[in-house]
């Protein structure tokens, strides 16, 4: 693919929830409380809106420090963003659990760079790999093009391009900064 489709995406490593470190998960088949509800299991909340969730954390004093997840609908599928202390979209068996109903997309990249995606449909792993050490075995052919694993900068646009390749959702740093009253959130410490 041309630097240019991978250049929408520059965004993210400039003024973004990236930033500090995000994961990013685009789920179909499951609403936003119950996709917080598997994500977070056992939250220190319970599933509400995100602009109390996040006064919730705002008052904690850790450690174990307070951490949220805000989830909200767009294009029919579930968009989930969660700082990179918590990172629950990342742990073995998450995105699986995630696509139980159709299909789902996680994008991760912590402060230190480290980056994960994966990709599962129907409950299954389809493919997961880190874009700064790229895996060509099982790749999906959304990946062709996307220059993971070479020495350019630009793996955390790619995979976020390969995210839209997958579910047809294009992600922009509004909506993800965004704070939209009907926004839901858990908390967890």
């Amino acid at each position: 693919m041309p630097v240019e489709d991978v250049a929408q995406y520059d965004w993210a490593a400039e003024d973004s929830v990236f930033g500090p470190g995000a994961t990013v998960s685009l789920v179909a088949g499951l609403g936003p409380a119950r996709a917080l509800e598997l994500l977070a299991p056992g939250g220190a909340t319970d599933v509400g809106s995100a602009a109390e969730v996040r006064a919730w954390a705002d008052h904690v004093v850790g450690p174990p420090w307070a951490s949220v997840v805000e989830a909200w609908t767009t294009a029919d599928w579930t968009v989930l963003v969660e700082d990179s202390s918590g990172s629950g979209a990342t742990l073995d068996g998450a995105v699986e659990s995630l696509s139980v109903n159709g299909r789902a997309a996680v994008v991760s990249s912590s402060i230190n760079a480290d980056m994960w995606f994966g990709y599962a449909v129907d409950g299954v792993l389809v493919r997961q790999f880190e874009p700064l050490m790229y895996d060509v075995m099982g790749q999906v052919g959304e990946e062709e093009g996307l220059a993971f694993g070479q020495r350019e900068d630009r793996w955390l646009q790619a995979a976020l391009l390969l995210m839209e390749r997958l579910t047809g959702v294009v992600l922009s740093p509004d909506e993800l900064r965004g704070t939209a009253p009907d926004r839901l959130a858990i908390g967890f410490c």
